[in-house]
C-alpha cells in the first residue's frame, strides 16, 4: 500500500508535465496556423503570379528573337540583291571601259609599250558571288538584262540609247533597294515597339480573384 502511494504523486506530475507539453504544442500548432500559413500561402501566390508573368516574358522573348532573326536576314538579303545588281552595272561599264580604252588606246600602246588597265584587285573584289555568309536576293526582283547597242567604232561618249538603258538599270536597283529597305525598316520598327515595352504584361491587379 505505502509503495502504491509513494508513486502516485510521481504519476500525477508527469501527467502535469504531458498536459504542459501538449498545450504548448497546441499553441503552437494554432500560432502557426494563424500566422505562418497564411504567411507562406501569401508567399506561394506571389511566386506563382511571377512565374505566370516570366512565362509570358521568356514566350515574348522567343517571338522577338524571331523576328529579329528575320529582320537581319532579310538585311542580309538586301544586301546581296545589292551586290548582284550593283555587279551586274559594274560589269556591263567595264565592258563599255574595256571597248572604248580598246579604241583609244593603239596608238598610246605602240609609243609608250603599255595601258592603262584596271587594277586585278579591283576586278576581284567586284567579280564573283557574294561574300560567305549573305543570303540570296531578298526580292523577286531580278536586275534587267539591258543590252547595249553598238555605236559607232570611234565614238567615244555613250549614245542617247546607251545611258537610257543604264539610267533603267539604276532607277530599277533604286526601287527595288527601297521597297526592301522600307520591308526591313517596318521590321526592325516592330521590334523595337515590342522592345520599348509598348505591350506590357497584363499585371495581375490586387483584389483579383488570385488574391481570394
Amino acid at each position: 500500500m505505502s509503495n502504491a502511494e509513494s508513486t502516485t504523486p510521481c504519476r500525477d506530475r508527469l501527467v502535469c508535465k504531458l498536459h504542459t507539453v501538449i498545450l504548448g504544442l497546441q499553441d503552437r500548432i494554432s500560432g502557426l496556423e494563424d500566422t505562418l500559413v497564411p504567411q507562406l500561402s501569401t508567399w506561394l501566390e506571389k511566386k506563382s503570379n511571377t512565374i505566370d508573368d516570366l512565362i509570358v516574358e521568356v514566350l515574348r522573348s522567343k517571338a522577338e528573337i524571331t523576328d529579329l532573326k528575320h529582320a537581319v536576314d532579310f538585311g542580309n538579303k538586301i544586301v546581296s540583291g545589292c551586290w548582284e545588281r550593283e555587279g551586274e552595272v559594274w560589269h556591263t561599264l567595264a565592258k563599255i571601259q574595256t571597248k572604248r580604252r580598246a579604241r583609244n588606246s593603239g596608238l598610246f600602246r605602240r609609243l609608250t609599250g603599255r595601258c592603262r588597265d584596271q587594277k586585278p584587285q579591283d576586278a576581284d573584289r567586284c567579280s564573283g558571288d557574294v561574300p560567305e555568309g549573305c543570303e540570296k536576293q531578298a526580292s523577286q526582283h531580278q536586275a534587267s538584262d539591258v543590252s547595249f547597242p553598238r555605236t559607232k567604232e570611234n565614238s567615244a561618249t555613250l549614245s542617247n540609247k546607251e545611258l537610257d538603258a543604264l539610267l533603267a538599270i539604276t532607277a530599277q536597283n533604286v526601287r527595288i533597294l527601297r521597297e526592301d529597305v522600307e520591308d526591313m525598316v517596318t521590321m526592325v520598327q516592330e521590334c523595337k515597339r515590342r522592345a520599348s515595352g509598348i505591350e506590357e504584361i497584363e499585371r495581375v491587379e490586387e483584389g483579383s480573384w488570385r488574391d481570394v
